[in-house]
């Protein structure tokens, strides 16, 4: 079966070309233990978004969900998706109307974006 994710964000180390040259110089597990890096810290910030997630059914917040490692010739990717079981999670996520009063505080639109960027500060460093 498959199902319709109505919002993702990725996280993917770039650079790939130099990635892909130090990679080959140091061993292919290396690879392995980036992508195991890349996904814990995917799962962080999935933790701080299932906070700030709206919370009504809960469909919202058991949606966020963080997927496998994905190797590309270029990249190491993992994506942090919501939606498949709650189809409205673009538009909460986009809904910035400041008339909104969420049901639980510290919730509302820009719940997986703003942890994304806020963590995207220094990768570098945590991911090093």
């Amino acid at each position: 079966t498959s199902s319709s994710v109505g919002l993702a964000m990725s996280i993917e180390i770039k650079g790939a070309a130099e990635l892909q040259r130090t990679l080959a110089q140091i061993g292919a597990g290396t690879a392995k233990e980036a992508g195991r890096a890349l996904k814990q810290e995917a799962h962080v910030i999935h933790g701080v978004a299932f906070r700030r997630t709206p919370k009504d059914t809960g469909n919202l917040r058991d949606g966020l969900k963080v997927l496998d490692v994905e190797y590309g010739a270029n990249e190491i990717s993992v994506k942090i998706v919501a939606g498949d079981i709650a189809p409205y999670a673009l538009a909460v996520h986009e809904n910035l109307n400041k008339g909104v009063q969420w049901s639980v505080p510290g919730t509302g639109p820009k719940y997986l974006e703003n942890p994304v960027l806020e963590a995207a500060s220094d990768w570098t460093e945590r991911l090093a």
